[in-house]
């Protein structure tokens, strides 16, 4: 009981007063509504008058039932009508004072002044000592929460009574900011709500006896359910700063379980590191879409660290939603191709630890799943349907990607989510004039020009193949090429760990192929020249093709062996074609691969001189006026192509009355040239060859032939050195031969380092018109002049 004392015309007052103050907080809107209630009010005149006469009897004037303050007045006691503006003042400083002590996240009590944390009203326990936190019939439904960071509260809901079916709670949890949190954590030691159905083909239908829904403020929402024994310790984050569960109950047979712990935490953006990273390595997670529950757009991911993420990830993701996130690089360097792609994050939670790839047929519409499409729109083509386990890195063929995710509309029990993913995105650079991406994307097809690039290496796409894509490679040479392929290194891999039996059941699925036509997750087909008029050189089915696998061990500072011919492809034709067929695609059956093509030039000048093999590169011209003779240029007769000795003989023969005259202009013999010199011949000038006793044999030797079987050497070169060259002569007869050896070749030594340049013309001059080649029996004499010096007579 309170008093307040006052006078008013002479005459003194004690106003006694009794209150009792509600404290309702309307948390919804987050504003205080504080109700005062007067339970007793009396005014008492006192006896004693103010003047020192005799008090006056006592009247008292009480009014016990409980009045609101603003609302009604005693209007029988004019003297009480400034002591009920006093009392008023009184009553709203105290209530005032009350509503301060206790904040946003506790519970004031209504008779001991205590405050007490939130989740102690209807908890079962007397925490305010008053029983005002546990109030007749409380129900913990249709409250709304709020709490601290850094501490858990709980919530159990009992099991309803069959008269108050049907049952519909809803629970709203909401962060209050500034100390309470930006985001809510929920997380269920127990769930257990009617059963589920799975044969229900009705979204409604599968949750016969009851379900629970979560909204989210500001989110659309989704209408999917939960229901059934929860599986685990399942857990839901928040990505706006309310969420409501809503929990109906239709009806509650004494077989079926029902259960709702629950924990609930506020916790702020900073500590949701699974979600947004650290203030370090912060991660980027696009930006939402306007109008829809979880799509994103993503730009520029090369130089952050981008996450693709389920919704309300590392927890649960609510049933009946579809998202659309659309990965997209637009600043490309100069002459490089983008490429996106993703994979499981390596530091991903809340999986459900599965190691089985779930793809494909497995992943039925009514399953939560995953579609890759390779671009940005929702025609493109689909590169994997993905519904669990760790995924593979599947790369788009464009600086676009369209992730969609999908749960299923049916309900399922809470915690037995199995796309909970991260998926870690990267951008993969090319360059723009490659062979390791598809130019196009009406088709995966590579044209390789012989006249544009003599060799080079070709890999499989770099980038995912949608299923049933045909990639073929024609590679073309010029008339007299032929091409030589051959594989440094080929691996397929099938990233599901199937059996070659459950890959042909599939296979035979897809392509409706008949029982006796064999199933290929990869086929290669060699065509020497061609698919139409061409011969094929091999038809592989999941097969390696030759490998010459000591040939990825070449570098700058290291040479290996030749590729022998069983190691490598070499066409008759100037062209070759390859076909590679994917019915399943490329985004798990993987297929990667090196190969070198090279262009083999088997056209010289002149015509053949001989037929042995080893004079294959032997020429003749007879009557020419005028040609080049050169080196041959397949690499075949080097080194590098596998030989260890090269000899070439050159032919050219002139009319009667002419000559032959022959320029030298350029000879390279690489490394052998060190075990040799050429040096000028005293008498003619012309060089000639003075080699290392027992060292390897180069050079390029110059023969005049007046007759068939006799050549006369005219002139030799040994060296690199072009202090005796261009070489100009002119023959006495009327053919010269030209020899080209090379012996001890390296695996490194070809066209390139071993070679010669010449040229001739026929001159005209006059025949000799004795005939100088002596036939018979006879000798050589050799005589030795003795001069002696005598004086000269006078």
């Amino acid at each position: 009981m309170h008093k307040v004392q006052f006078s008013y015309w002479g005459i003194e007052y004690t106003f006694k007063y009794k209150i009792n103050v509600k404290l309702s907080i309307a948390r919804r809107l987050q504003t205080d509504d504080v109700r005062l209630e007067l339970v007793v009010c009396s005014c008492e005149r006192d006896r004693k008058r103010a003047d020192g006469g005799e008090r006056d009897p006592v009247v008292p004037h009480r009014r016990r039932a409980a009045v609101p303050i603003a609302m009604r007045t005693p209007r029988s006691l004019e003297t009480c009508l400034i002591a009920l503006v006093w009392c008023w003042l009184a009553l709203t400083q105290q209530a005032v004072q009350g509503a301060v002590s206790c904040g946003l996240a506790e519970l004031a009590c209504r008779r001991t002044g205590r405050c007490v944390p939130v989740d102690a009203y209807c908890n079962g326990l007397d925490d305010c000592g008053d029983g005002s936190d546990e109030p007749a019939l409380c129900t913990p439904c249709n409250r709304t929460y709020h709490g601290r960071e850094g501490r858990t509260y709980r919530l159990d809901l009992p099991r309803p009574a069959e008269g108050r079916l049907p049952f519909l709670c809803h629970l709203t949890f909401t962060a209050g900011g500034q100390g309470h949190g930006e985001l809510v954590q929920l997380l269920w030691d127990a769930f257990s709500i009617g059963r589920l159905d799975p044969e229900a083909r009705d979204m409604s239908a599968s949750c016969p006896e009851g379900s629970m829904q979560l909204a989210e403020l500001g989110r659309p929402f989704t209408g999917g359910s939960w229901c059934g024994a929860g599986e685990g310790h399942a857990s839901y984050y928040s990505e706006t700063s309310t969420v409501t569960a809503s929990i109906r109950l239709f009806a509650a047979p004494a077989s079926v379980p029902f259960e709702f712990r629950l924990r609930y935490r506020f916790v702020s953006r900073h500590e949701a590191i699974a979600r947004l990273g650290t203030a370090e390595e912060p991660i980027e997670r696009g930006s939402p879409v306007p109008g829809t529950y979880c799509s994103r757009n993503f730009y520029e991911c090369y130089q952050k660290t981008c996450r693709v993420q389920s919704p309300n990830y590392p927890g649960e993701y609510p049933r009946n939603a579809s998202c659309y996130v659309t990965l997209r690089q637009k600043e490309v360097p100069t002459c490089k191709h983008a490429m996106m792609s993703v994979k499981t994050s390596p530091t991903a939670l809340g999986n459900n630890g599965s190691q089985a790839l779930v793809v494909w047929n497995d992943c039925p519409e009514e399953r939560d799943r995953i579609i890759l499409r390779d671009g940005s729109r929702s025609e493109d083509q689909i590169l994997l349907i993905y519904c669990g386990g760790p995924l593979p890195r599947v790369t788009a063929r464009g600086p676009a990607m369209l992730v969609e995710f999908h749960s299923s509309a049916t309900a399922l029990p809470l915690g037995a989510s199995q796309l909970r993913v991260e998926l870690e995105t990267q951008v993969v650079y090319v360059d723009s004039d490659g062979y390791d991406y598809a130019q196009t994307a009406q088709g995966c097809y590579f044209f390789i020009n012989g006249t544009q690039k003599r060799s080079g290496m070709m890999r499989a796409p770099l980038h995912a193949l949608p299923p049933g894509t045909n990639c073929t490679w024609n590679i073309k040479g010029a008339s007299g090429d032929r091409v030589w392929l051959y594989f440094a290194s080929y691996s397929q891999r099938d990233l599901r760990g199937q059996s070659a039996e459950s890959n042909a059941s599939l296979l035979q699925m897809q392509s409706d192929q008949s029982s006796t036509s064999p199933a290929c997750q990869v086929k290669l087909t060699f065509w020497d020249g061609a698919p139409a008029t061409g011969m094929p050189l091999a038809v592989l089915c999941d097969e390696t093709p030759r490998l010459c696998a000591h040939a990825a061990l070449r570098n700058l500072t290291r040479s290996t062996r030749p590729c022998a011919p069983d190691e490598s492809y070499l066409t008759l034709a100037p062209s070759l074609t390859i076909r590679m067929e994917t019915p399943l695609g490329t985004a798990l059956n993987t297929v990667r691969f090196n190969a070198r093509y090279e262009f083999v030039s088997t056209s010289q000048g002149g015509e053949q001189w001989g037929e042995s093999p080893s004079q294959q590169c032997s020429r003749i011209w007879r009557r020419v006026k005028a040609g080049v003779v050169s080196s041959p240029r397949d690499v075949r007769l080097f080194g590098r192509g596998g030989s260890e000795r090269l000899e070439c003989r050159y032919r050219v023969e002139a009319a009667a009355g002419e000559r032959v005259k022959l320029t030298v202009h350029n000879v390279s013999l690489g490394e052998a040239a060190s075990y040799c010199a050429s040096e000028a011949d005293p008498h003619s000038g012309r060089p000639r060859c003075v080699h290392e006793a027992g060292a390897r044999r180069a050079s390029l030797s110059i023969y005049e032939a007046p007759w068939k079987d006799v050549r006369l050497p005219r002139a030799c070169v040994c060296d690199n050195s072009s202090s005796l060259l261009p070489l100009t002569h002119t023959t006495s007869g009327r053919a010269i031969e030209l020899e080209f050896l090379i012996d001890g070749m390296t695996p490194d030594e070809d066209f390139e380092t071993l070679f010669f340049n010449a040229s001739f013309e026929l001159v005209r001059a006059p025949e000799c018109p004795r005939k100088q080649r002596l036939r018979g029996e006879g000798e050589y004499r050799t005589y030795s002049l003795k001069i002696i010096n005598r004086p000269l007579s006078t």
